[in-house]
């Protein structure tokens, strides 16, 4: 019996499959398959969750009176005061559960632009200062009313009391000192600063904000002094526009700009230093 010639059958090569490619830099990592993540996992089991009650129409209604109660106070969302270089709004806690001190080293235009737009923000404004003309008029023209803005003579002590859904600026724009009040929940004291000399050195140490316009070189020294600035920001202090304003906390130092919008020119003119 003839036997049977075996012939070698070629056997298949092993070839792996071609590994991915990485991702570009900076790009986002490969996106799993999720049939195929959730069969790896055999003690996955599906949720079952409760039908949620049918909304009843007419259960949860609220009158108007209680609708107009809902206000955005100052620590939901900041108060702004302009947007940095890259565009984004710049914020401040300006009113607080506690007493705020604040100091602005700037002029008659900035001290308005802020209790604008704290009339803007559902604030009182309570102004001490030796130039009262046009104070009230401001308030009348933003809030159509003749009782947001409050302008108190000479040593003359206000007796608004400020709470979280009413906060109040107690501005103080005048070369003699405030009157004596005791401090208060939800009310700043901005004290403004026309021309930063050395009694500066004692007073600006003691304010959780100080904001400043633009500043001479000897102002800036007194303020690098206080506040222990760096050579940078002292140097930017001393350059910024008319249109621009440096935020200085305990936490942190920015520079931004105003963003006056048109609302604002009309009642306050272009921005000035003094």
């Amino acid at each position: 019996m003839a036997a049977t010639a075996e012939v070698a059958r070629p056997q298949p090569l092993a070839v792996s499959a071609p590994a991915g490619m990485p991702p570009a830099p900076g790009g986002p990592a490969p996106v799993e398959d999720p049939q195929g993540s959730s069969r790896q996992h055999r003690d996955w089991r599906l949720r079952k969750h409760r039908a949620m009650p049918r909304l009843r129409i007419g259960q949860h209604y609220a009158p108007e009176e209680a609708l107009e109660q809902l206000q955005m106070v100052g620590g939901t969302f900041g108060f702004q005061l302009g947007r940095n270089q890259s565009g984004f709004p710049v914020t401040l806690t300006l009113f607080r559960p506690r007493p705020v001190r604040a100091y602005l080293v700037g002029g008659l235009w900035a001290a308005r632009l802020m209790a604008l737009r704290a009339l803007r923000f559902g604030v009182r404004v309570v102004v001490s200062t030796h130039q009262p003309e046009g104070w009230a008029a401001l308030g009348r023209s933003v809030t159509g009313r003749s009782d947001r803005v409050i302008v108190l003579d000479h040593g003359e002590a206000s007796d608004v009391v400020a709470s979280p859904g009413a906060p109040v600026l107690r501005l103080h724009d005048a070369p003699h000192p405030a009157a004596a009040e005791d401090p208060m929940p939800w009310q700043t004291q901005m004290t403004v600063i026309r021309r930063l000399g050395p009694e500066g050195m004692q007073a600006l140490p003691q304010a959780d904000i100080v904001l400043a316009q633009r500043l001479t070189a000897n102002e800036a020294m007194v303020a690098a002094s206080a506040l222990r600035l760096s050579q940078n920001i002292t140097r930017q202090l001393q350059a910024l526009r008319d249109d621009m304003m440096a935020s200085l906390t305990h936490t942190e130092r920015s520079v931004f700009w105003l963003s006056a919008v048109p609302f604002e020119r009309e009642r306050l003119g272009n921005p000035v230093r003094h």
